[in-house]
């Protein structure tokens, strides 16, 4: 009973990262109407937050390991409020892991201030798998063309994995800073 639960367990994290994986080469594959073109930026970004997890009515709560991202956001010139973008995600403190993140989100241009709200599809891959939702927010402020400061607020919800232990979930909030260049 047990390795058959387990081996359902990983079939659903097998296909939860090829769907990462399917989105990746679907963000930047996507065909550019003749008049519009596609922009780019990229960023790096670091921080760490809080976690919560549990299951059977008990929780706990407990430091997010301290992690550096790099990224790249694109957009059509004519359509710059829709954002497409993906990152890699390294923790590097404790168990150190690899992910990344993939991202649709809308901009809200504010002059020298831009507002970024995202959701996306998040996972670590090794040398342990989660796999779940992500909602965010980057503030964009910028300092001199073409760099910008970037302040991100994003909250993961990791609900199939291979850290996880059944009938549990995992909630993360994270916060961070960054900066990102325009290309």
């Amino acid at each position: 009973m047990h390795r058959a639960s387990s081996v359902r367990r990983h079939r659903r994290e097998a296909i939860g990262a090829v769907g990462l994986v399917a989105a990746a080469l679907a963000l930047f594959s996507s065909p550019l109407p003749a008049q519009a073109d596609r922009r780019f930026a990229v960023d790096a970004r670091a921080g760490t937050g809080v976690s919560v997890g549990g299951g059977d009515g008990q929780a706990t709560a407990h430091r997010t390991p301290t992690y550096v991202e790099a990224g790249v956001t694109s957009w059509l010139d004519d359509e710059a409020n829709v954002l497409l973008g993906g990152s890699v995600r390294v923790e590097v403190e404790d168990r150190a892991s690899i992910g990344g993140v993939v991202r649709a989100g809308l901009r809200a241009d504010l002059g020298s201030l831009e507002l970024r709200p995202s959701i996306g599809l998040a996972a670590i891959l090794a040398p342990f798998t989660l796999i779940g939702p992500e909602a965010g927010l980057v503030v964009a402020i910028d300092l001199l063309s073409p760099l910008s400061l970037i302040v991100h607020v994003t909250v993961d919800g990791w609900l199939f994995g291979s850290d996880l232990a059944p009938s549990t979930v995992l909630v993360m909030a994270n916060g961070g800073i960054g900066v990102e260049i325009a290309l």
